[in-house]
């Protein structure tokens, strides 16, 4: 079994630079709940998958998978399994033993690509199992746990499997992928965030350049006391105005640097 842990918000509160700190429309709870279920779906298990045919759609049976590399399916790859025997100079597959394959020489075999780097200590035969992309997605599905830590912004996770160094590639892997899956969504948002807000600066300034136009045309017709009070309500209506845009400038800014940081 193998361990690995995933911080998330610290994370993503340094990657977007302390914005997202300050204002989270959500509870930590719910990002928890939210990233554990995307660990845990099919969609991320999938990309894992395929980054990894050796020991997720190729599996070494009865010998180590260390002695097995350049492992690669294809789409024509076809389920099912293949007997291998080993000696001092290579190996043969049952299905063709008129072939000796050497070791760490690649061979094609039902669809699959590989190379045994070397005999197998202590073994004599083994076979190598090949798994449909969906059959291995759901046994990885099986062999992981996603758990987070009560109060706390950690996701625990465990995987159970035969061979423990491609345990570990597993998870180093998983993590990878659900962090490259984060940064593309915050991307997303802050992409949206800074179209929203250029929206807002352009209607702000639209009005501000209506109020300035109104002002002029009421100084140029209004002497009387009431109407100098009605120009102090518009000049503060303008300075409102006038500093809602700077706040938008400022945020258009901040979101402009963060989507081209992601």
């Amino acid at each position: 079994m193998s361990l690995g842990a995933l911080q998330l918000v610290e994370g993503r509160t340094a990657l977007t630079g302390g914005i997202e700190g300050n204002r989270r429309a959500t509870s930590l709870d719910v990002m928890v709940r939210s990233a554990t279920q995307l660990l845990r779906s099919r969609s991320i298990i999938g990309t894992v998958v395929d980054s990894m045919p050796l020991g997720f759609r190729v599996v070494p049976v009865g010998f180590s998978a260390s002695t097995v590399s350049g492992v690669a399916v294809t789409d024509s790859t076809v389920p099912g399994g293949a007997a291998l025997t080993f000696t001092d100079n290579g190996w043969r597959d049952s299905r063709d033993s008129t072939v000796l394959h050497r070791y760490d020489e690649p061979a094609t075999i039902g669809g699959v690509t590989f190379a045994v780097s070397r005999q197998p200590k202590g073994v004599e035969s083994g076979s190598l199992m090949v798994l449909s992309r969906d059959h291995a997605i759901d046994r990885m599905l099986l062999q992981l746990f996603v758990g987070d830590r009560e109060q706390t912004s950690l996701i625990d996770l465990r995987r159970t499997a035969d061979n423990p160094v491609v345990v570990v590639e597993a998870l180093r892997t998983l993590m990878e992928v659900y962090k490259e899956s984060d940064a593309r969504t915050l991307q997303q948002q802050a992409i949206k965030r800074r179209e929203f807000i250029a929206q807002q600066l352009e209607a702000t300034n639209a009005r501000l350049s209506v109020a300035e136009q109104n002002q002029g045309a009421f100084r140029g017709r209004q002497q009387a006391y009431s109407a100098e009070q009605k120009f102090a309500g518009k000049q503060a209506e303008m300075a409102l105005l006038d500093a809602k845009r700077q706040e938008l400038t400022n945020e258009l800014g901040t979101a402009t640097d963060l989507s081209g940081r992601l």
